[in-house]
């Protein structure tokens, strides 16, 4: 498409999809967005599902001048949904590739009749370019083509940059362990293992043992496989006597672990804790166990009802310590980061006067 209807001016549309759940917020965004120079302001699913197409009349109520875009991936019913979408203020309406030839067609007559564009959202489409060239044919405007949100690594945002597999530790170091508790449906932490030091905070991939209780062989054998950033995980059982002491947390320093947690007793909490290693565990105690060299290094380990694989991804801050499985890792980590920015954005409005109840919308999400 082009600026102002100039070809000669031909330059890329910029939109802003406004994926919130409530109406307030999203004016908000739209505003910063439209001074900042977009083009289109999207109604997203989330916010027409939250707030109906009164979403859509307010957002072309405040800018009459913007195209104002209605993602209502639509599946079925073409024809009521464009309609509504285009008399509720749509300057453009969203259907579905994925949809049946005569859906689109039903959608791409009521665009034409309602005085709106129609766009065909690619999404899960396996061949969009020959869906995008067969929705042409049968009356649409123009394609989107981009991968579902649940799937995506690599979108910029405003605050920060989504991150890929090689990036996951950057972004693991700034969230936290509520963060990402928050963005995984309230997964819980590991119960019963707490930091030694107040402030603690590690991330990175798991080297796993199994031991038994007392027996601090395998544990001290672990650290010489560990690379630098590893997180050693120990299964002692949740037992008595301590299977780590302050000459291990010396050695695992010394090679460069990011810390330690074992679902057990540890030791020399007072020389750890002067080491400055982050050590999270379940118990303390004085007494130390012997080496009997039982046990096994990077197998499946189980604490706290939770099974940790080698290679999974281990955080620990104040709250405790949650672990990500590795093959899900990169997606958590990123909706970790997105559960910060809307927390930083609410920090911002609470700072401007509002209150935690109000930028929340407490009321409105109640039990009536």
């Amino acid at each position: 498409m082009s600026a102002a209807g100039d070809p000669s001016k031909e330059r890329p549309i910029v939109q802003v999809a406004l994926d919130f759940v409530d109406l307030p917020r999203a004016l908000e965004v739209a505003r910063e967005a439209v001074a900042g120079g977009a083009d289109w302001i999207e109604a997203g699913t989330p916010l027409i599902k939250a707030e109906g197409l009164n979403a859509v009349r307010a957002l072309k109520a405040e800018f009459p001048g913007v195209t104002i875009v209605a993602d209502m991936k639509t599946m079925d019913a073409g024809r009521t949904e464009v309609e509504y979408a285009a008399k509720a203020g749509a300057g453009v309406v969203g259907v579905l590739g994925a949809a049946s030839d005569s859906t689109i067609k039903e959608c791409a007559e009521a665009a034409r009749n309602y005085g709106c564009k129609l766009i065909v959202d690619m999404i899960e489409v396996a061949d969009p370019v020959a869906r995008a060239k067969r929705a042409q044919e049968l009356g649409a405007d123009t394609a989107e083509i981009r991968r579902a949100v649940d799937e995506r690594v690599c979108i910029e945002t405003t605050l920060y940059k989504r991150a890929g597999a090689a990036d996951i530790r950057t972004v693991l170091e700034r969230v936290s362990t509520a963060n990402i508790s928050d963005a995984w449906h309230r997964q819980p932490s590991l119960h019963g293992i707490r930091p030694l030091l107040p402030g603690a905070h590690m991330c990175g991939p798991a080297v796993t043992v199994r031991t038994y209780p007392g027996d601090w062989a395998k544990p001290v054998e672990a650290i010489d496989l560990c690379r630098p950033g590893d997180v050693l995980v120990i299964d002692a059982f949740n037992s008595y006597p301590a299977i780590w002491g302050e000459l291990a947390t010396h050695s695992a320093k010394v090679k460069g672990l990011a810390g330690l947690v074992v679902w057990g007793a540890i030791r020399d909490t007072d020389e750890i804790a002067r080491l400055a290693f982050p050590a999270f565990s379940s118990l303390v105690s004085a007494n130390a166990g012997e080496p009997k060299g039982f046990g096994e290094i990077n197998v499946p380990v189980h604490i706290a009802g939770q099974t940790i694989e080698p290679g999974d991804w281990v955080v620990g801050d104040g709250d405790g310590v949650i672990v990500l499985p590795k093959a899900e890792a990169v997606e958590l980590a990123n909706r970790a980061m997105d559960v910060l920015e809307k927390e930083n954005r609410m920090r911002g409005e609470i700072d401007a006067g509002k209150t935690l109840a109000e930028v929340a919308y407490l009321q409105k999400w109640e039990k009536r």
